[in-house]
């Protein structure tokens, strides 16, 4: 796929050295550092699902949250959402 995007004068001179650099064409180098914004970008934002879940469940970001210690005659319960727990 072929990307044009349109650079003042500038911004070509400053991404043609910052290329040379690093020993790279142009295009490698804007290539590299585009697809490392989209990486960083998609890791940054939580998916959709995650969204969901906070926007209902919300999270908690206390750091000096513990879950309290389970009892022994405590009892893990499943809940699949098909039915009552189990």
């Amino acid at each position: 796929m072929t990307l044009s995007i349109e650079l003042d004068e500038e911004t070509l001179r400053k991404l043609a050295e910052a290329a040379g650099r690093d020993t790279k064409t142009v295009a490698e180098w804007a290539r590299e550092r585009l697809a490392e914004a989209v990486n960083q970008r998609l890791r940054s934002e939580p998916s959709a699902a995650l969204s969901h879940l906070e926007r209902h469940f919300g999270t908690i970001e206390d750091s000096t949250f513990v879950a309290p210690p389970r009892s022994a005659n405590s009892r893990e319960i499943a809940f699949s959402g098909d039915g009552p727990p189990s």
